[in-house]
């Protein structure tokens, strides 16, 4: 999955604690609630199928506007 018109520092707690990181183009053009959103749906299906074994919520069915999903070739 790729977050699209996201930075490196898009994925960290630090977004929330210094806003003028936007400023200087550190960070990317998300909405900071929105990102935090779609991280926290993500970690959420990856534990709920690798940890508990339930496929109901997998990775695949989440649908974000901004995200890009990608497949694994073998």
């Amino acid at each position: 999955m790729s977050l699209l018109k996201s930075k490196h520092m898009d994925f960290c707690d630090y977004l929330f604690f210094a806003r003028q990181m936007k400023k200087f183009g550190i960070v990317g053009d998300n909405d900071m609630y929105h990102v935090r959103d779609i991280l926290t749906e993500c970690h959420i299906g990856f534990l709920d199928k690798y940890i508990l074994g339930d496929d109901s919520k997998a990775l695949h069915k989440h649908k974000f506007d901004c995200v890009k999903k990608h497949r694994k070739y073998k």
